[in-house]
């Protein structure tokens, strides 16, 4: 368990981690109701990618708050399973992408990527961290410096999400104005 300072802040990001993966699940399930279901296709790679982030910072969160566990004994393979992952989660983007619109397309693609090389440096610094606290669990620094790699987990999480739901094609405006019910246009006085 981790030092008494900070179980409030652990156990808020679990209980927010298990909310996100909640609405994950919301987001990808009515997503298959307009999109491909194909395994390889964009949306099910960011689908992924958005996965990997919340569990990650969930499941940390989540063992921080068990007496007698170091937290370092969870966060160690969780950072190798992330080093992993991010690596696959970028070939298989480039892979769906394919060669059209190749130029029409770069910014979104960047974007697209920028996240995913977030989550290369925050898992890179999530193995250090990890066994610092296999050494001592109870450092305030190291404890510390694990919360930053969870909200940096749950920030790359977020911008997955809002890509899975369209949100970095058409903007908030869009998105917002897409979700409210269209009733029929009044008519004319």
């Amino acid at each position: 368990m981790v030092p008494p300072e900070f179980v409030s802040f652990f156990s808020s990001m679990a209980q927010c981690g298990a909310t996100l993966l909640g609405l994950l699940f919301v987001a990808v399930s009515l997503r298959r109701g307009t999109g491909s279901s194909d395994e390889s296709s964009e949306e099910a790679v960011l689908a992924d990618a958005a996965l990997l982030a919340m569990g990650n910072g969930f499941i940390v969160s989540a063992f921080a708050l068990l007496p007698n566990v170091n937290v370092g004994v969870v966060a160690l393979p969780l950072s190798g399973l992330a080093l992993f992952w991010v690596f696959d989660v970028a070939v298989r983007l480039i892979q769906a992408w394919g060669d059209e619109g190749v130029v029409s397309r770069w910014l979104y693609r960047v974007r697209a990527l920028g996240p995913t090389v977030v989550a290369f440096v925050i898992a890179v610094a999530e193995l250090p961290v990890a066994i610092r606290l296999l050494q001592n669990p109870k450092d305030d620094a190291t404890v510390c410096t694990l919360g930053v790699i969870v909200v940096g987990y749950y920030s790359v999480a977020l911008l997955r999400a809002w890509m899975l739901v369209g949100g970095a094609r058409h903007g908030i405006r869009a998105v917002l104005t897409s979700l409210r019910a269209t009733s029929p246009p009044a008519p004319p006085p």
